[in-house]
């Protein structure tokens, strides 16, 4: 099982995250087609004069891939998501200008939360460890402060069966009444690992294992995990909220997302409608038919990566010229510890790729030793990241400037 007795639990979630903020800066860098695809206003019901200039999106707004083309190409991975969200994300939009982000998007999440599996009540700790998880999503994204994620993990955790109680103790720290042991545990882990620098404590890892068992803890983190990486690539690049969740989570959350970086296209003054409930048998087995493509899909994506060490450390060797030991901490025992790292060593893959590259693979390496440094990771990986950054080409002089630039940016 994932070791959460050993630092490598806060090493494995800046991993994820990194890739995350790989994917968001790449996105925003790649070299965009000449012409558009299709006209910019409203492909998807947004008018260009409501973008905010203080996010990412008025560089990629034009070049957006329409959502009737993604559930084209994607149905049953769309399909799914609408079961977990209630709808197709606006963010897919945005991800699939630059398809191998999308494709990251699309092995990180469902693997790392051991999506059809963990939603149809199957996974570890069976109904109880999918309203964990859920609650675990919601927190995390709060604690990231990334409003976008926070509305999505909101509606995802309540249809996952996670009490509303649990969700505003996820939201302030004091003056709530406790909750179930389990609850104050995954909320306490999950707010450690959302901050930036991770606050995460051995007492706090303890009391999750002790409160939950290995198994149901692994499957908790590995979805805050997942959260980690989707936090830094929504909120970096300041996708909108989409009014659907927008509306049937405004009377969960204590604030008004219509006032953030991810409200550009919502009214405050709207009203809110019933938040969604926890997911009938019949809205779970809706998933089973999209089942069978979207594990299709995934394993064309990971064909031929290995699922565990030392194999998949080798074959990463390999192909990118690094073997991320990181990796050999999750007991890939499981089918869950499986498909975590056989889908991470794809991303990395495909994202040091040399032949696909926009901004080279030096900058990437430089981009890894500063975000590992900016987000405080402990020695192992930030001494990881200055290796790949020097498998990458990067010169030790310039690691150490982008220590310094880290340490003071």
């Amino acid at each position: 099982m994932f070791d959460l007795h050993s630092s490598a639990l806060t090493s494995y979630q800046v991993l994820i995250v990194g890739v995350g903020g790989a994917c968001a800066t790449l996105l925003l860098l790649r070299m965009l087609p000449s012409k558009p695809q299709g006209p910019g206003p409203d492909r998807i019901g947004r008018k260009a004069q409501n973008i905010r200039n203080d996010t990412l999106i008025p560089l990629l707004h034009e070049h957006m891939i329409p959502m009737e083309k993604i559930e084209q190409d994607y149905p049953a991975f769309t399909s799914i998501v609408r079961v977990l969200i209630g709808i197709v994300p606006r963010c897919d939009a945005y991800l699939e200008i630059w398809p191998t982000a999308f494709k990251s998007y699309n092995l990180i999440v469902p693997n790392l939360m051991n999506v059809p599996f963990n939603q149809l009540n199957v996974g570890p700790g069976w109904g109880k460890g999918s309203a964990l998880a859920g609650l675990a999503t919601f927190v995390v994204s709060r604690a990231a402060e990334c409003s976008y994620c926070s509305a999505h993990t909101c509606s995802f955790a309540l249809r996952r069966g996670a009490s509303k109680k649990a969700l505003l103790k996820g939201m302030y720290e004091n003056g709530l009444k406790p909750l179930s042991e389990a609850e104050e545990a995954v909320i306490a882990v999950a707010r450690s690992l959302g901050r930036i620098p991770c606050e995460l404590t051995q007492d706090e890892r303890l009391r999750l294992l002790d409160a939950v068992g290995e198994e149901t803890a692994q499957s908790v983190v590995l979805s805050m995990c997942a959260m980690g990486y989707l936090n830094k690539v929504m909120d970096s690049l300041g996708v909108e909220l989409e009014e659907e969740t927008y509306l049937e989570t405004k009377s969960v959350i204590a604030e008004d997302y219509a006032n953030s970086k991810a409200g550009s296209m919502l009214d405050s003054k709207a009203g809110a409608v019933a938040p969604p409930g926890k997911d009938s048998l019949w809205q779970r087995l809706s998933m089973v038919p999209h089942v069978p493509g979207a594990l299709m899909l995934d394993g064309k994506y990971t064909s031929g990566v290995p699922s565990s060490w030392p194999a998949v450390g080798a074959y990463l060797k390999a192909h990118v010229g690094y073997d991320f030991p990181v990796l050999s901490e999750l007991n890939t025992a499981t089918l869950l510890g499986q498909r975590a790292v056989r889908a991470i060593a794809t991303v990395l893959r495909d994202n040091l790729d040399g032949a696909s590259s926009v901004v080279s693979l030096p900058v990437k390496g430089m981009a890894a030793v500063v975000f590992t440094h900016v987000v405080g990771a402990e020695r192992p990986l930030a001494g990881d990241a200055c290796a790949l950054a020097a498998v990458l080409g990067v010169t030790p002089a310039h690691i150490r400037a982008c220590q310094s630039l880290a340490a003071a940016p």
